[in-house]
């Protein structure tokens, strides 16, 4: 009869440690390529979102609504005026939203929108905002502004030209 003792040895637990090592080692860049894309996506989402918010408010308030993204090295953010100047109106409040600084995001011109009271882009012109992941430089999307209507696609990669709306 063979008599086994419980436990582990030191040499077996040293070598248990050294296998997830190297495995966590191996999985480290696919997981920030995973969470790189994730920022990426969330920002097109949000800007998306931002976009019809303002559509959608300046219709209901029957009021313009200017949407604006302003971008840093240490901040990214998404605000909303309103034709008084403030992000209130009608006792509707309309929040600020903070952007992953993870995320590089380039325009070329003034990065606002203004909706009319009817839901429409004054002076509209076809544009393109370009997300880029600053963890991940391979991670890119492009968010378009297609017609005056505030209609989005959001596209994988970045464009060469970007034109944001003024």
């Amino acid at each position: 009869m063979h008599t086994f003792e419980k436990g582990v040895s030191m040499v077996e637990l040293l070598i248990v440690l050294a296998v997830i090592a190297v495995m966590l080692t191996l999985a480290a860049p696919a997981v920030q390529t995973v969470a790189a894309r994730a920022d990426i996506k969330r920002t097109a989402d949000d800007i998306s979102q931002a976009i019809r918010l303002a559509k959608n408010t300046a219709r209901v308030t029957s009021q313009p609504v200017t949407v604006s993204i302003t971008t840093g090295t240490s901040a990214n953010s998404i605000s909303f005026l309103f034709a008084n100047g403030t992000n209130t109106a009608n006792g509707l409040t309309l929040p600020a939203i903070d952007l992953p600084t993870k995320v590089s995001i380039a325009t070329q011109q003034q990065q606002s929108l203004t909706f009319d009271s009817m839901g429409v882009i004054a002076g509209f012109r076809a544009g393109s905002i370009r997300l880029r992941s600053t963890v991940d430089t391979s991670q890119a999307l492009t968010v378009t502004v297609v017609n005056n209507l505030g209609y989005i696609t959001i596209a994988e990669g970045a464009v060469a030209d970007v034109v944001v709306v003024a």
